[in-house]
């Protein structure tokens, strides 16, 4: 039986993250689908030469570290650790989205990622107007509310430290 953790809602599972039961079932099936992606993605490894800057070689870097970032978060949340996990569940979120930016073989994408390859940082923001232009107001909305969330877990807001911690008695 699949963990409930693959439908649930973020905003259900920021604010209980102690179901150590469903976080269990979740990184078994997790590692799983994982090893799977890293075999697949490993096929190309050593097939891009250093100063190759196309777009299937930016996707398969983002790709990588943001299946890396994945690895990494499943070891945390084993060892109970989900403000970190949460933390670079957002370096996994930016780095696919670039990746679907960097894809759409745009003009404003392509010069992105010169900028990219060039050692320059493709701000979010960039993406959500991707989106707004590409698939509409709503969905940019949608984006930038999902961000927003992530964002508190990287910039720590008092209801996400609050919700590492544990109430006791008389909720003290």
């Amino acid at each position: 039986m699949p963990s409930i953790v693959w439908g649930r809602d973020p905003r259900e599972a920021y604010k209980n993250p102690y179901e150590y039961k469903a976080q269990n079932q979740f990184v078994r099936e997790a590692k799983k689908i994982l090893d799977k992606l890293f075999s697949e993605l490993m096929s190309y490894s050593m097939k891009f030469k250093r100063d190759n800057s196309s777009i299937k070689k930016a996707i398969w870097m983002l790709q990588v570290d943001a299946l890396d970032s994945l690895r990494d978060c499943l070891l945390l949340m084993k060892r109970k650790k989900h403000r970190v996990a949460g933390t670079l569940f957002r370096v996994v979120i930016e780095n696919l989205n670039l990746a679907a930016f960097f894809f759409s073989n745009t003009e404003k994408s392509n010069e992105k990622l010169r900028e990219w390859y060039n050692d320059k940082i493709i701000l979010n923001s960039i993406y959500r107007d991707f989106i707004r232009k590409t698939e509409g107001e709503e969905k940019a909305g949608r984006v930038k509310e999902y961000y927003g969330m992530l964002s508190k877990i990287t910039h720590r807001s008092y209801l996400t430290l609050g919700y590492s911690y544990i109430l006791g008695r008389d909720e003290q």
